[in-house]
């Protein structure tokens, strides 16, 4: 009996980490995780470049990997007159 409840205990918290963990990136509280349950801090920059006078010809994504942001906020329309647009933020998550 003495050793049941260590052995549950154990086995309680082998399976509550193994919950923790995941293949993707989850929020648990007010933190953000990745994969293997390490915080993530994003560092971004907000890029907005077609409501404010922007050509969608100047992406600027060089100027914006040098900010080593992680993150970027785009503005985003689910149908936009032009079709240079959709290609745009694609370039931006080629450019990883």
């Amino acid at each position: 009996m003495k050793l049941k409840l260590p052995i549950s205990i154990m086995m309680l918290f082998v399976s509550y980490q193994s919950l923790a963990q995941s293949d993707h990136i989850y929020v648990s509280g007010r933190n953000i995780l990745g994969p293997c349950g390490d915080t993530l801090i994003l560092k971004g920059v907000n890029y907005a470049p077609y409501n404010w006078g922007g050509d969608p010809s100047e992406l600027r994504i060089d100027q914006i990997g040098r900010t080593n942001a992680n993150a970027v906020r785009l503005m985003w329309y689910k149908d936009h007159p032009d079709p240079d647009v959709n290609a745009n933020y694609d370039n931006l998550e080629t450019a990883g």
